[in-house]
């Protein structure tokens, strides 16, 4: 551990990858992964917060392929989805293909294996502290931030893709719901017993109810506020909790569905064909001719 911390990681200290000597790298990376293996408790927290304090992983920007040294919590470990999700995003950085044999020990060390959303914690009681100030508090209800954001989504919003738009929708925002939209409770008292609660959208779902991201069925991609849930393809969570946080439209497609029993994949082609729906009309008015 004193080699670690005395020796190993100094040697990184503004080390330029273009001197970064292989052979010693692979060596330094064992050490530090022995060392963190062996410390006990108290010095292992003291060893890792130096670990992932110092750049000396390599890591690949998603962008250009360019490599760099990085301190292990900003690196991503490469898999198919998140590739899809960093694609060309100039600020994302995968570790290196050649760490395969280190990845349990990368990410004890802090690199990242999905992407996670930021927020405040809430207390027991799902309250999320805002401000706490003279005459002027606020909070967030159920576990709501009104400052939450995720790695990489503004720039996953802004160039969607077909995959990369699925991955926002299923994997980050419908898991954090709460997240998107919430309630936020204000009152000049700290006891909050004179207060008003205020409907908000977090940044994060600033920037997902503004950005043409979603897919419509002619392959567009559109607002949420375009869109209802029986536009998207059947592949995105059902979840009209997230929709309605979005200011989707209310999937009238589906209320019909339920109302009629038709199954709304029949209602869907039929207003895609108009020349069906003057057929069933024709059927419907020759039975209804036969009965009288």
């Amino acid at each position: 551990m004193a080699e670690v911390l005395q020796v190993v990681l100094p040697r990184y200290d503004g080390l330029d990858i273009a001197m970064l000597n292989p052979a010693q790298h692979d060596a330094d990376l064992e050490r530090v992964a022995r060392a963190l293996d062996e410390a006990a408790a108290g010095r292992r927290q003291e060893l890792l917060e130096s670990v992932k304090a110092t750049p000396f992983l390599i890591g690949e920007n998603a962008a250009t392929g360019e490599q760099a040294l990085r301190p292990p919590p900003l690196l991503y470990q490469r898999t198919k989805d998140l590739e899809a999700y960093f694609d060309q995003n100039p600020d994302a950085w995968f570790a290196r293909d050649g760490y395969g044999p280190w990845l349990v020990q990368l990410r004890a060390m802090g690199v990242r294996q999905a992407v996670e959303a930021r927020a405040r914690p809430a207390n027991a009681a799902g309250y999320v502290t805002i401000s706490v100030d003279f005459g002027r508090n606020e909070r967030g209800l159920d576990g709501f931030d009104p400052a939450a954001q995720v790695d990489g989504l503004d720039f996953a919003l802004a160039h969607p893709s077909h995959d990369r738009s699925e991955y926002v929708w299923n994997v980050l925002l419908a898991p954090n719901r709460r997240l998107v939209a919430g309630v936020v409770e204000r009152s000049v008292l700290t006891s909050f017993s004179d207060s008003s609660l205020e409907e908000a959208r977090s940044e994060m779902g600033d920037a997902a109810a503004r950005e043409a991201w979603l897919p419509g069925r002619d392959g567009t991609f559109r607002r949420p506020g375009e869109l209802s849930l029986d536009d998207l393809p059947p592949t995105y969570t059902r979840d009209e909790g997230l929709a309605q946080a979005l200011g989707m439209l209310r999937p009238v497609v589906s209320e019909a569905a339920r109302q009629l029993g038709v199954p709304a994949e029949v209602l869907w082609g039929l207003s895609e064909r108009p020349d069906l729906v003057a057929l069933v009309e024709r059927e419907l008015a020759s039975r209804e001719a036969d009965q009288h």
